[in-house]
């Protein structure tokens, strides 16, 4: 589909101008009423050329290109560039060797000096390494689905009830009643211990708030043997997961790694530009005390950073996907991975001189790709050859911590506190029994005293 079929989408309205030729009569930024043509003049375009990358990434640039030929009647001729990085666009541009140049990332210093068309592709700064080890479970952990401190709680609560049990049990009962607390917590241990196991156990309850103590306590236990089993399933399902070397830019930033510097390319600005003591900052000091940190092309950034030693800032996750994808395809293995870090968001696009007389035009076709969702195929196409970065997408298992079982903790909490307070209105109840017990007794005692005198 190409923008003169766009045209006809559902969305657009369009009109005849020129015979073949249509434009949207609603579209926001265009305000002329006939459609623009630039007289199939020749247009100079230079393409970042320093890896098969840049050429796959050119491939939607040209695309672009060639489309907007089409709709405004032009041409253009591909000049290719590495050598210099922007530096060289300003001066090709200058010269009039360019009229404008392609695939170069957005910044606002960059903005003084050439004119940017509207971002092409969107995405984050990325760090490309060297593909690391995978960690392989060779044993068996019990222990391993919780953290340490959700078991030293575990076994806390555990304790606790076993002395609640026989204690409220032991209060409970009618003051005639035979007591032996220590005999009951043997017992308690067995049947607290005993469900851990999801065995169960024997525990005559006595009143109501020793059955709601036995209630909270199967309640935690069932939620914590399930939620322990269904981990440990889980953990012996999977077998590997990427053991990245660092997850975050503060942690890359004092590892030992080396950033890679193409002079010319923007992750130089990126990385001189930042303050001496942000992550990024040490990360450039690094470099800087690294004689080798410093190449000259793409292809060579990644010969070094198979080394192990480097990482590249690489200006997007599909710029990231493709380099390794390329190696992959090379190589036959999977030599280079994404680090899951994004820094900062950034944009490719087109950029020309200030004053250029087709500046205006070229930003409408842009918009109008992006409105009819071609430039969102033609990047999706683009990464859909399959690379090794597939198989960086591994299902790991996580330990349970301790945050996501609180509430469990406070049930059980909540269980002995209403136990504790239906074992004192229990005690309440009993001793106004006692007493009006006592009462009765005096009563009839003093009934049976006054009778015998009565007899005597």
């Amino acid at each position: 589909m190409n923008i003169a079929e766009s045209a006809t989408q559902p969305g657009f309205q369009c009109r005849k101008t020129s015979p073949g030729r249509e434009i949207q009569k609603n579209f926001p930024i265009r305000k002329t009423q006939e459609a623009p043509n630039f007289h199939g003049v020749e247009l100079k375009v230079g393409f970042l050329n320093c890896s098969a990358v840049n050429t796959e990434i050119s491939i939607i640039n040209r695309n672009i290109l060639r489309e907007l030929g089409a709709y405004y009647n032009f041409t253009y001729s591909a000049i290719p560039f590495c050598n210099g990085g922007f530096s060289k666009v300003v001066a090709e541009v200058e010269a009039g060797r360019m009229d404008m140049a392609c695939d170069v990332v957005t910044h606002p210093e960059r903005a003084k000096q050439l004119r940017f068309l509207q971002p092409i592709l969107h995405s984050y700064y990325v760090l490309l390494i060297k593909f690391p080890e995978k960690k392989t479970q060779t044993k068996l952990t019990i222990f391993v689905p919780f953290t340490t401190l959700t078991w030293v709680l575990i076994v806390a609560c555990s304790l606790v009830i076993t002395v609640l049990l026989p204690v409220l049990k032991y209060l409970s009962l009618s003051p005639d009643s035979p007591r032996y607390i220590w005999h009951g917590l043997s017992s308690a241990a067995v049947y607290v211990f005993g469900t851990l196991s999801n065995q169960g156990g024997t525990w005559v309850s006595g009143r109501i708030a020793d059955r709601t103590l036995q209630f909270s306590w199967w309640m935690f236990v069932i939620v914590i043997l399930s939620t322990y089993t269904g981990s440990l399933v889980s953990f012996l399902s999977v077998d590997t997961e990427v053991a990245y070397p660092f997850t975050s830019l503060h942690e890359a930033a004092n590892y030992p790694i080396t950033p890679i510097i193409v002079p010319g390319f923007i992750a130089e600005a990126l990385l001189k530009e930042s303050p001496p003591e942000s992550d990024l900052g040490k990360m450039w000091k690094k470099a800087l005390a690294d004689p080798d940190a410093v190449v000259h092309s793409a292809d060579e950034a990644i010969d070094r950073l198979l080394t192990g030693k480097y990482t590249l800032f690489v200006e997007s996750d599909w710029y990231g996907t493709l380099h390794a994808q390329r190696d992959y395809r090379r190589s036959g293995e999977c030599r280079l991975a994404m680090v899951p870090i994004t820094v900062l968001p950034t944009s490719t696009t087109c950029v020309l001189a200030y004053g250029d007389p087709y500046y205006e035009r070229l930003n409408d076709g842009i918009t109008i790709l992006h409105q009819s969702g071609i430039l969102q195929k033609w990047t999706d196409d683009m990464l859909k050859v399959p690379g090794c970065l597939l198989e960086q997408t591994s299902v790991s298992a996580n330990v349970i911590l301790l945050p996501y079982l609180q509430n469990l903790f406070t049930f059980l909490l909540l269980g002995v506190l209403v136990g504790g307070c239906c074992l004192c209105i229990e005690l309440l109840i009993s001793f106004m029994k006692y007493l009006e017990d006592k009462k009765q007794s005096r009563t009839m005692d003093c009934e049976r005293v006054r009778v015998t005198d009565d007899e005597q």
